[in-house]
């Protein structure tokens, strides 16, 4: 039932993405997050990505008011933390490479398009199908984390307008 993301960006078609960027010490930069308002996968890491291909001139996302450019397309694993602790992969087709987004995004738009909804009872990826619980959503800086890779102490503190206690975005 999913339509490869290609046939709905056409080259310069800018696309509607809420997210923060440009900061290399927010805490979940590794990480990758389930936002409910993004219309594409987003990766800030080039290595995460497999089969990447570069992007056509001009594609481009917005982030707030702030235009940022598509450098390329390709496949990414995010490891789902399932209920009993085990790690599973989960493979991310048409996923957006953009230099310098505070973390990663995955589009639950495009899960439900392939058959995965958010229980936000119980914070957990589900099929429709059969309404098995696919993977744990954690919640790490007040965020919805699908995947969460620690920074290490060789990152800086965050700071500005990531403070470590809670707020609303």
């Amino acid at each position: 039932m999913t339509t490869p993301l290609r046939r709905h960006v056409v080259p310069r078609q800018r696309l509607l993405v809420a997210a923060a960027f440009h900061s290399a010490d927010y805490p979940l930069r590794r990480s990758t997050l389930l936002d409910s308002g993004a219309s594409l996968h987003v990766f800030n890491d080039r290595t995460r990505l497999r089969n990447f291909r570069a992007a056509t001139y001009g594609e481009s996302i917005f982030a707030g008011d702030t235009e940022v450019p598509i450098l390329g397309w390709g496949t990414a694993t995010v490891r789902l933390k399932t209920p009993s602790g085990r790690k599973i992969p989960l493979a991310l087709l048409e996923v957006a490479h953009c230099e310098g987004f505070k973390t990663n995004l995955v589009s639950l738009r495009r899960l439900n398009h392939l058959g995965y909804y958010f229980h936000n009872k119980d914070n957990t990826l589900r099929r429709y199908k059969n309404d098995r619980v696919v993977g744990e959503i954690e919640s790490h800086y007040n965020q919805f984390v699908l995947e969460f890779v620690p920074y290490d102490a060789a990152d800086a503190a965050p700071r500005g307008a990531f403070p470590a206690h809670n707020h609303i975005s």
